[in-house]
């Protein structure tokens, strides 16, 4: 994951926490990469690129709730990114939370509405949640 340089007052370590994050990220440390991301978001806050980081490492650690905080926050900074969209949506399939899910992936579409990708996400999310939903009703 390529992640552009943190500007501002708190910029040097800033930038250093989002070196060292990156770095665990790649090592496949998403625990380790979470805390330097946050440490560099408390320096840098909202800072997209430390969102995305974050978002990814709380991902990749299991915690599905922290990363679609991170997307929240990440699709506020940016309301025109697809990308975001997808990410957030993804976020809130794993989480449960179907009815974020669809609002994502629908707002992605509307970026870009012939992107197959998001259609494929958007149909599985969704029958994933008629499944949930068809379990819930058998109780």
């Amino acid at each position: 994951m390529t992640v552009p340089a943190v500007g501002g007052a708190a910029a040097p370590l800033a930038q250093r926490y989002r070196e060292r994050a990156t770095m665990l990220f790649g090592a496949r440390d998403p625990d380790g990469a979470s805390r330097a991301a946050r440490r560099a978001l408390a320096l840098a806050p909202g800072a997209l690129p430390l969102l995305v980081l974050w978002g990814a490492s709380e991902r990749g650690a299991g915690r599905p709730t922290a990363a679609l905080e991170a997307a929240r926050r990440a699709t506020g900074r940016s309301p025109d990114s697809t990308a975001l969209w997808i990410n957030r949506g993804n976020a809130a399939m794993d989480c449960g939370a179907s009815v974020e899910m669809v609002a994502s992936f629908r707002r992605a579409l509307r970026l870009a509405p012939a992107d197959a990708e998001i259609w494929q996400r958007l149909g599985a999310g969704c029958g994933a949640a008629d499944a949930m939903a068809d379990s819930v009703h058998a109780l």
